[in-house]
């Protein structure tokens, strides 16, 4: 447990992460591990890049915001660490780079890991949200290509909340990985309650509307609004006057750190994805169907 307390941390939260971080730091080459929401995973790697000598560990993460929360949560816990924007950013050698998905398939992206891994600086992969790799694919064309991560001769680590026992095949069948271990902690979540409603031949963004004014959100909590465009987007968020958060913003960064003081509801497209840890959400909404089911997860 050497590289939990190197970050910060006196002892594992659960006996699942304590299982989990026994494998990762004695890992097999390729392995699956599924834990619960809320459970620790992002202390595998950040235990992983702080016990590394003179190399890199690698965060695959598929959305945006993600990115933002992972370098500032690896540099809190006393990592060098950085996002991957490009070849001629690379500065020193980190002991964490992040990088989202879109970009892990560029060549350019592969050329740096695979100089780390010559050189014998690159100590382990990890893919967090990885069940994207087959879930998102319908509107994010450029994760079918994240098999291609398999280019590097490396440790690699998928790891997800969200895999269902029947789907995880898929998963080793998309990212070329059909020997991974898996290690798998429950991950129903009890305290969830579902409700769909049909809008019939009114408007989503209209019904759904009518039914988020009807919710309560009482003071110091907050609430998710998700919605397949950004003109559905805009008609919901200037109707609550609230922030609507999508990737092709200069400033979503600010507008989520002042969302996550302030409270309240926030639009958001898909650009605001699953893995960020951000307390006292009581409600997610969906105006039209989500992508699929995995989304209610």
């Amino acid at each position: 447990m050497a590289g939990l307390k190197r970050i910060g941390f006196t002892k594992p939260q659960s006996e699942g992460q304590a299982a989990a971080l026994e494998l990762v730091h004695q890992p097999p080459a390729t392995s699956i591990i599924v834990l619960p929401t809320s459970s620790g995973k992002s202390a595998l790697f950040f235990s992983v890049a702080a016990m590394a000598e003179q190399q890199t560990v690698i965060v695959v993460v598929p959305f945006a915001a993600l990115v933002d929360d992972m370098v500032d949560r690896g540099q809190k816990a006393g990592l060098t660490c950085e996002e991957w924007l490009g070849p001629h950013l690379c500065g020193e050698m980190q002991q964490l780079v992040v990088v989202s998905a879109d970009r892990a398939v560029t060549g350019e992206f592969r050329h740096y890991a695979k100089g780390l891994e010559l050189y014998g600086h690159l100590a382990h992969m990890f893919f967090d949200e990885s069940h994207v790799a087959f879930t998102d694919t319908s509107y994010r064309e450029r994760l079918r290509e994240l098999w291609t991560l398999r280019y590097m001769d490396c440790l690699f680590t998928c790891l997800t909340a969200t895999l269902m026992v029947q789907l995880e095949d898929v998963l080793r069948d998309k990212l070329l990985i059909p020997d991974a271990r898996l290690f798998r902690r429950s991950t129903a979540r009890r305290t969830i309650r579902y409700s769909v409603q049909d809008s019939g031949d009114e408007a989503p963004s209209v019904f759904g509307l009518r039914v988020i004014q009807s919710l309560v959100l009482p003071a110091g909590k907050r609430g998710v609004i998700y919605v397949r465009s950004y003109a559905t987007g805009g008609i919901i968020s200037g109707a609550l006057k609230c922030p609507f958060y999508k990737a092709q913003a200069d400033e979503k960064g600010e507008l989520l750190q002042e969302w996550m003081r302030s409270c309240g509801w926030i639009v958001a497209t898909g650009a605001l994805g699953t893995g960020i840890n951000i307390e006292d959400i009581i409600f997610v909404v969906y105006i039209d169907r989500p992508y699929g089911l995995t989304s209610f997860a």
